[in-house]
């Protein structure tokens, strides 16, 4: 080794702050000593100063444990590789002063990263796990927003070939799976990923759309990110039998509420926008009458009850459909005898009903005329 001291040395009084303590723990290989083990450490390595040593025992076959070789550039590259202790004195200074540039600059890792935000479906609202990075890739998930404190251990997994970095966590009650991108990972830039865990509630596996943060998010800031932070992202696995009908129906439901939810209170100065999302507030209003009760209000009379009738001809059943028709002008209306369309539709019905499979009830509203 080349200047082996005095490569101990300078750790200590720039990486380190000049402390003992932070220097005797960067260069023991054990991941939770005792303190005794760490005094008869600290020892050793004033020792390696102050002997001027030109190496230390098991120097080389414990390196890899030490916290010292586990610093990395923000491109994941050791800062001092064993080899750094082969290295000119100069050469290990100047390596040194890279990784201070390294951290002033734009490029971030992995551990920049301290929230992971997601949507908790008993409050209905935003909120997030703390990270907490340990050593060897480990780390600690924790929240408050719970009934009691959540706490997650595990592990860091790193795709090389796909860029992809995954938390793989667990406590006593289940484990959660985080995935996403590396490519990602800029500075002041938030991050989507995914997360698999499971519903405390059917107790079946749960997918989820989570966001990762470099920092906590104020609420007016949040709010940018409720688009894809809501129910419409959650998806849990169902596995109770139905007929084919019946799933598609709840299926859907499922998912248009959870659309409904998520645009509930969205607001835009976007008049276009806004007129969409009038729109959609009203088939839902649609949809949930059907869904409940199996009512229909029809804006297009003469189109849709002939879409109905089409479908209601290849059913092997007879039906009896029960029809309330607002009439406001008898001229522009399904009993008009002058508009060749409104004739034709009710000629039709009667064709229908003398086949004997489709009978029809009306239940008219007359609107008065104000003029």
């Amino acid at each position: 080794m080349v200047d082996f001291y005095k490569k101990i040395e300078f750790l200590r009084e720039n990486l380190y702050d000049g402390c003992d303590d932070k220097l005797t723990r960067a260069f023991i290989p054990l991941v939770h000593p005792t303190p005794t083990q760490v005094r008869s450490r600290k020892v050793a390595v004033k020792k390696w100063i102050e002997k001027k040593r030109k190496s230390a025992n098991n120097f080389h076959r414990d390196y890899a444990k030490y916290q010292i070789s586990k610093l990395c550039f923000k491109d994941e590259r050791a800062v001092f590789p064993i080899s750094a202790f082969d290295w000119s004195y100069q050469k290990f200074v100047d390596r040194y002063q890279e990784y201070l540039e390294d951290q002033k600059s734009h490029l971030i890792t992995i551990k920049d990263y301290k929230y992971i935000y997601y949507y908790h479906e008993d409050k209905e609202d935003i909120v997030y796990f703390k990270i907490e990075y340990l050593a060897n890739d480990r780390l600690k998930l924790s929240t408050n927003h719970h009934p009691q404190a959540l706490t997650y251990i595990g592990d860091i997994k790193r795709h090389t070939e796909s860029s992809m970095l995954h938390f793989i966590v667990e406590n006593s009650d289940e484990m959660m799976f985080f995935s996403f991108s590396k490519l990602d990972l800029k500075l002041n830039f938030n991050v989507y990923g995914l997360c698999l865990s499971k519903d405390f509630h059917l107790r079946n596996p749960k997918a989820s759309m989570v966001l990762l943060t470099q920092e906590v998010l104020p609420k007016e800031k949040l709010s940018l990110f409720s688009t894809k932070l809501n129910p419409s992202n959650i998806t849990i696995v169902n596995n109770e039998k139905e007929v084919i009908e019946q799933s598609f129906v709840n299926n859907l439901s499922a998912h248009i509420r959870s659309l409904r939810e998520a645009v509930m209170d969205y607001r835009s100065q976007d008049i276009f926008l806004n007129l969409f999302l009038e729109e959609f507030s009203l088939f839902y209003q649609q949809f949930d009458r059907f869904y409940n009760k199996h009512e229909f209000h029809l804006s297009s009379f003469s189109k849709s009850i002939k879409t109905i009738l089409k479908l209601l001809e290849s059913s092997p059943e007879n039906h009896h459909l029960r029809i309330i028709y607002t009439i406001k002008d008898v001229n522009k209306s399904l009993f008009s005898s002058v508009d060749n369309a409104s004739m034709e539709m009710f000629d039709t019905l009667i064709e229908t009903s003398k086949q004997q499979k489709i009978s029809f009830e009306f239940v008219l509203l007359l609107v008065p005329s104000h003029t």
